[in-house]
């Protein structure tokens, strides 16, 4: 994959400075989960939701509201419930019959800049399609009047991976709305002896950048230059994954975009001038894991999700092949 490098940009180095001292202090925040840190502010530059999975106790609501806090966005959080109705989050029109209009709308936590949506599988099908025009489409349809969101606005979602008495999973088209899924595994034994050392409550670090900077820096990331051979890499590592035979299900077109965008966050956040190939290797997990289904075979065989794509990615060629 040949490009010319173009020059240096000094707002790329100056973006790299400030993201990288949020994420040194999120680190300080959840210890041991770097990685973690970094595909969620990622997903945040790139315009997009993260979806994180994991057991309950490992910081994931902790993560989500210290991202917002840091940079000053407006955050709400809805903890999902089996009797949550879709009105409890995109809000409804309230009947007050000694107004001038007998109706008013009441705004629902939706309408916020980040969006905390702890255990989202546990709400009915119906509440959950209540978030797909709100991630989607950047505004909610209430009572036939369509009101747009705050900007920027991103959905960092939770679920436990583990039980699932009582949950409902998010259907495909729920799950390709988010841009990465973000898989969160337990300490390890060092971490969680810094864990443990921790005071049981912090002193509050003042907002490090403000919604502004957010909204500048998503435009400079959306900015980044990417070849038009890594875009012809990415459709053929999409493409791909339809002719695995160990998935039963292949990456959408919104996965492709997904890597794109994920690539231009991370080579922004690096100071680096363009999207460079790791930066488009490293985005494939996050990006896909979640938008690919297994086969029944690689199930039974215990394959996962993860070691097939990495797999994909190992014989993808870069260069396209030549002709015969």
């Amino acid at each position: 994959m040949q490009q010319q490098a173009p020059q240096e940009r000094p707002e790329n180095q100056e973006a790299q400075g400030a993201w990288r001292t949020l994420r040194d202090a999120l680190n300080t925040r959840l210890i041991g989960q770097s990685g973690i840190v970094d595909e969620l502010v990622a997903t945040l530059l790139a315009g997009g939701h993260a979806l994180l999975e994991g057991p309950p106790g490992l910081g994931k609501t902790q993560l989500a509201t210290e991202l917002g806090r840091l940079t000053d966005l407006d955050v709400k959080r809805i903890q999902f419930t089996p009797d949550l109705m879709p009105g409890d989050v995109t809000g409804s029109d309230v009947y007050q019959p000694d107004a001038p209009s007998a109706f008013r709308f009441v705004p629902g936590p939706v309408f916020a800049n980040l969006l905390v949506a702890d255990e989202l599988n546990r709400a009915t099908p119906r509440t959950q399609s209540a978030l797909l025009e709100a991630m989607q489409e950047g505004h909610v349809t209430v009572g036939g009047e369509t009101r747009p969101l705050p900007h920027p606005f991103m959905v960092v979602a939770t679920q436990n991976p583990l039980e699932m008495q009582g949950t409902y999973p998010l259907p495909e088209a729920q799950l390709d709305r988010f841009t990465v899924k973000i898989n969160v595994p337990r300490p390890s034994e060092h971490d969680l002896q810094a864990i443990l050392k921790q005071p049981a409550s912090a002193d509050a670090q003042p907002a490090l950048m403000r919604t502004n900077d957010v909204i500048q820096a998503r435009s400079e990331a959306a900015a980044q230059p990417i070849a038009d051979a890594a875009i012809a890499y990415v459709a053929r590592l999409i493409e791909a994954t339809h002719h695995e035979p160990r998935l039963a299900l292949g990456a959408s077109p919104r996965g492709g975009q997904a890597i794109v965008r994920l690539a231009q966050a991370w080579s922004l956040m690096a100071g680096r001038p363009y999207v460079d190939l790791p930066d488009l290797k490293r985005a494939v997990l996050p990006a896909l894991r979640h938008r690919v289904s297994l086969a029944l075979d690689a199930q039974l065989d215990g394959t996962t999700t993860d070691a097939v794509l990495t797999d994909l990615v190992a014989r993808t060629p870069v260069e396209p092949p030549s002709p015969a």
